[in-house]
Protein backbone atom coordinates (compact mmCIF):
# COMPACT_ATOMS: atom_id res chain seq x y z
CA UNK A 1 0.00 0.00 0.00
CA UNK A 2 1.26 3.41 -1.05
CA UNK A 3 0.07 7.44 -0.07
CA UNK A 4 2.01 9.66 -1.96
CA UNK A 5 2.21 13.44 -1.18
CA UNK A 6 -1.07 15.79 -2.01
CA UNK A 7 -1.21 19.07 -3.62
CA UNK A 8 1.25 21.66 -2.08
CA UNK A 9 3.17 19.07 0.20
CA UNK A 10 6.77 17.83 -0.35
CA UNK A 11 6.44 15.33 -3.21
CA UNK A 12 9.62 13.61 -2.67
CA UNK A 13 7.50 12.31 0.68
CA UNK A 14 5.80 9.32 0.63
CA UNK A 15 4.18 6.87 3.28
CA UNK A 16 3.88 3.33 2.41
CA UNK A 17 2.39 -0.45 4.28
CA UNK A 18 4.79 -3.30 4.01
CA UNK A 19 3.60 -6.98 3.60
CA UNK A 20 5.21 -7.20 7.23
CA UNK A 21 3.11 -5.17 9.19
CA UNK A 22 5.08 -1.83 9.22
CA UNK A 23 4.09 1.75 8.27
CA UNK A 24 6.51 3.24 6.57
CA UNK A 25 7.98 7.52 5.98
CA UNK A 26 10.17 7.48 2.97
CA UNK A 27 11.38 9.85 0.38
CA UNK A 28 12.35 9.28 -3.49
CA UNK A 29 14.93 11.50 -2.79
CA UNK A 30 18.00 10.16 -1.68
CA UNK A 31 20.54 12.36 0.04
CA UNK A 32 23.63 13.01 -0.06
CA UNK A 33 25.33 11.34 2.68
CA UNK A 34 26.93 8.00 3.60
CA UNK A 35 25.01 5.15 4.80
CA UNK A 36 20.83 7.24 4.38
CA UNK A 37 18.01 5.04 3.17
CA UNK A 38 15.13 5.94 1.53
CA UNK A 39 13.35 5.06 4.77
CA UNK A 40 13.27 7.81 7.00
CA UNK A 41 11.25 6.24 9.68
CA UNK A 42 8.98 2.69 10.14
CA UNK A 43 6.77 1.35 12.87
CA UNK A 44 5.10 -1.83 13.54
CA UNK A 45 1.46 -1.84 12.54
CA UNK A 46 0.52 -5.31 12.07
CA UNK A 47 1.00 -8.66 12.29
CA UNK A 48 0.36 -9.35 8.79
CA UNK A 49 0.16 -7.69 5.52
CA UNK A 50 -0.76 -3.97 5.15
CA UNK A 51 -4.41 -4.04 3.02
CA UNK A 52 -5.48 -0.83 3.20
CA UNK A 53 -3.58 2.37 3.98
CA UNK A 54 -5.51 5.96 3.93
CA UNK A 55 -5.08 9.91 5.46
CA UNK A 56 -7.44 11.62 7.16
CA UNK A 57 -9.48 13.79 4.67
CA UNK A 58 -9.84 16.46 7.58
CA UNK A 59 -6.43 15.89 10.00
CA UNK A 60 -2.99 15.69 7.34
CA UNK A 61 -0.83 14.09 9.59
CA UNK A 62 -3.18 10.99 10.85
CA UNK A 63 -3.03 7.42 9.42
CA UNK A 64 -5.17 5.08 8.69
CA UNK A 65 -3.84 1.23 8.17
CA UNK A 66 -5.44 -2.18 7.89
CA UNK A 67 -4.54 -5.24 8.33
CA UNK A 68 -4.54 -8.91 9.83
CA UNK A 69 -8.02 -7.97 12.95
CA UNK A 70 -7.33 -4.89 13.58
CA UNK A 71 -7.30 -1.04 12.53
CA UNK A 72 -5.27 1.26 13.83
CA UNK A 73 -4.93 5.08 13.22
CA UNK A 74 -1.55 6.55 13.74
CA UNK A 75 -0.43 10.52 14.35
CA UNK A 76 2.63 12.44 12.93
CA UNK A 77 5.28 10.26 13.23
CA UNK A 78 4.49 8.52 16.85
CA UNK A 79 6.17 4.87 17.56
CA UNK A 80 2.79 2.95 18.24
CA UNK A 81 -0.66 3.73 17.21
CA UNK A 82 -2.98 6.23 18.98
CA UNK A 83 -6.05 4.31 18.54
CA UNK A 84 -6.16 0.32 18.08
CA UNK A 85 -9.21 -1.16 17.29
CA UNK A 86 -10.21 -4.30 19.10
CA UNK A 87 -9.88 -7.94 17.35
CA UNK A 88 -12.29 -8.85 15.05
CA UNK A 89 -13.89 -12.39 14.24
CA UNK A 90 -12.23 -12.73 11.08
CA UNK A 91 -9.34 -11.42 8.76
CA UNK A 92 -10.00 -7.31 7.75
CA UNK A 93 -9.18 -6.58 3.88
CA UNK A 94 -9.81 -3.08 3.40
CA UNK A 95 -11.13 0.46 5.35
CA UNK A 96 -11.24 3.86 4.53
CA UNK A 97 -12.26 7.61 6.56
CA UNK A 98 -15.57 8.69 6.14
CA UNK A 99 -14.86 11.45 3.97
CA UNK A 100 -18.04 13.76 5.65
CA UNK A 101 -17.75 12.52 9.44
CA UNK A 102 -14.21 13.13 11.10
CA UNK A 103 -14.79 10.59 13.89
CA UNK A 104 -16.26 7.48 11.49
CA UNK A 105 -14.13 4.66 9.96
CA UNK A 106 -15.52 1.65 7.85
CA UNK A 107 -14.17 -1.23 7.55
CA UNK A 108 -14.42 -4.84 5.25
CA UNK A 109 -14.14 -8.33 6.35
CA UNK A 110 -12.77 -11.55 4.93
CA UNK A 111 -16.62 -13.11 5.61
CA UNK A 112 -18.25 -10.30 3.67
CA UNK A 113 -19.34 -8.04 6.23
CA UNK A 114 -18.73 -4.51 7.11
CA UNK A 115 -18.27 -2.50 10.38
CA UNK A 116 -18.73 1.35 10.58
CA UNK A 117 -16.90 2.65 13.80
CA UNK A 118 -18.34 5.66 15.32
CA UNK A 119 -15.58 7.22 17.22
CA UNK A 120 -17.95 9.86 18.90
CA UNK A 121 -20.23 6.74 19.89
CA UNK A 122 -18.09 4.41 21.40
CA UNK A 123 -14.03 3.54 20.33
CA UNK A 124 -13.91 -0.07 21.77
CA UNK A 125 -16.49 -2.01 19.25
CA UNK A 126 -17.84 -0.96 16.03
CA UNK A 127 -21.27 0.99 16.28
CA UNK A 128 -22.94 -0.62 13.21
CA UNK A 129 -22.25 -4.31 12.21
CA UNK A 130 -23.96 -5.49 8.42
CA UNK A 131 -23.42 -8.37 6.07
CA UNK A 132 -22.41 -6.73 2.42
CA UNK A 133 -21.69 -10.48 0.77
CA UNK A 134 -20.91 -14.15 1.14
CA UNK A 135 -17.09 -13.43 0.32
CA UNK A 136 -14.83 -11.11 1.04
CA UNK A 137 -15.29 -7.36 0.28
CA UNK A 138 -11.96 -6.20 -1.42
CA UNK A 139 -13.00 -2.24 -2.07
CA UNK A 140 -15.20 0.55 -0.99
CA UNK A 141 -15.50 3.78 -2.83
CA UNK A 142 -18.35 6.84 -1.57
CA UNK A 143 -20.18 9.36 -3.37
CA UNK A 144 -21.79 12.14 -2.21
CA UNK A 145 -24.96 14.10 -3.34
CA UNK A 146 -23.33 17.83 -3.67
CA UNK A 147 -26.76 19.00 -1.26
CA UNK A 148 -25.30 16.98 0.71
CA UNK A 149 -28.93 14.49 1.43
CA UNK A 150 -27.13 11.32 -0.18
CA UNK A 151 -24.15 9.35 0.25
CA UNK A 152 -23.61 5.69 -1.07
CA UNK A 153 -20.77 3.35 -0.44
CA UNK A 154 -19.83 1.06 -3.14
CA UNK A 155 -18.82 -1.94 -2.26
CA UNK A 156 -16.74 -4.57 -3.77
CA UNK A 157 -16.56 -8.09 -3.14
CA UNK A 158 -14.07 -11.39 -4.16
CA UNK A 159 -16.60 -12.50 -6.86
CA UNK A 160 -16.87 -9.14 -8.71
CA UNK A 161 -20.23 -7.90 -7.42
CA UNK A 162 -20.48 -4.56 -6.74
CA UNK A 163 -22.98 -3.87 -3.73
CA UNK A 164 -24.25 0.04 -3.11
CA UNK A 165 -25.40 1.11 0.19
CA UNK A 166 -26.86 4.12 1.39
CA UNK A 167 -25.10 5.70 4.27
CA UNK A 168 -27.67 6.77 7.13
CA UNK A 169 -27.91 10.37 7.82
CA UNK A 170 -26.63 10.14 11.34
CA UNK A 171 -23.04 8.38 9.76
CA UNK A 172 -22.69 10.82 7.48
CA UNK A 173 -23.58 13.92 8.73
CA UNK A 174 -21.11 15.45 11.23
CA UNK A 175 -22.04 16.38 15.08
CA UNK A 176 -21.73 20.34 16.03
CA UNK A 177 -17.91 20.76 16.15
CA UNK A 178 -16.91 17.20 15.64
CA UNK A 179 -13.86 18.13 13.99
CA UNK A 180 -12.67 19.74 16.92
CA UNK A 181 -13.72 17.30 19.81
CA UNK A 182 -11.62 14.59 17.33
CA UNK A 183 -8.56 15.99 17.38
CA UNK A 184 -9.18 16.47 21.44
CA UNK A 185 -9.49 12.93 21.33
CA UNK A 186 -6.40 12.13 19.18
CA UNK A 187 -4.28 14.86 21.48
CA UNK A 188 -5.71 12.76 24.88
CA UNK A 189 -4.45 9.43 23.20
CA UNK A 190 -1.07 10.74 22.06
CA UNK A 191 -0.17 12.15 25.07
CA UNK A 192 -1.82 8.31 26.83
CA UNK A 193 1.03 7.15 24.33
CA UNK A 194 4.16 9.42 25.14
CA UNK A 195 3.65 8.96 28.86
CA UNK A 196 3.22 5.10 28.60
CA UNK A 197 6.52 5.12 26.65
CA UNK A 198 8.05 7.03 29.36
CA UNK A 199 6.60 5.19 32.03
CA UNK A 200 8.05 2.43 30.36
CA UNK A 201 11.63 3.75 29.70
CA UNK A 202 11.15 4.78 33.54
CA UNK A 203 10.54 1.21 34.43
CA UNK A 204 13.12 -0.28 32.39
CA UNK A 205 15.63 1.44 33.96
CA UNK A 206 14.29 0.67 37.61
CA UNK A 207 14.11 -2.91 36.87
CA UNK A 208 17.87 -3.02 35.61
CA UNK A 209 19.47 -0.88 38.96
CA UNK A 210 16.88 -3.51 40.03
CA UNK A 211 18.76 -6.79 38.17
CA UNK A 212 22.11 -5.01 39.26
CA UNK A 213 21.37 -4.78 43.03
CA UNK A 214 20.07 -8.58 43.17
CA UNK A 215 23.63 -9.60 41.29
CA UNK A 216 25.49 -7.60 43.54
CA UNK A 217 23.97 -9.53 47.09
CA UNK A 218 24.15 -12.67 45.06
CA UNK A 219 27.98 -12.48 44.54
CA UNK A 220 28.10 -10.63 48.03
CA UNK A 221 26.39 -14.07 49.74
CA UNK A 222 28.43 -16.29 47.21
CA UNK A 223 31.82 -14.73 48.96
CA UNK A 224 30.63 -14.99 52.25
CA UNK A 225 29.75 -18.89 51.51
CA UNK A 226 32.98 -19.18 49.90
CA UNK A 227 35.22 -17.68 53.10
CA UNK A 228 33.00 -19.27 55.27
CA UNK A 229 33.14 -22.86 53.69
CA UNK A 230 37.09 -21.99 53.63
CA UNK A 231 37.56 -21.51 57.36
CA UNK A 232 36.11 -24.57 58.02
Amino acid sequence: QLHTAMEGEDATKFVGGTEDGELVYCTWQLPEEEGVTFIQSSYSAHYGPIVALERSPFFEDVMLTVGDWTFNVFRGTTSEPVLKSSYSNTYLTTGRFSPTRPGVIFTGRSDGGIEIWDLMDRSHEASLDHNVSPVAVTSMEFWSDPSGNVQLLAVGDGQGTLHVLEIPRNLRRPFVNETGLVQTLLEREVGRVDYMRDRMTVRGKELSVKEAEDEQKKQAADEAAAKAAAAE
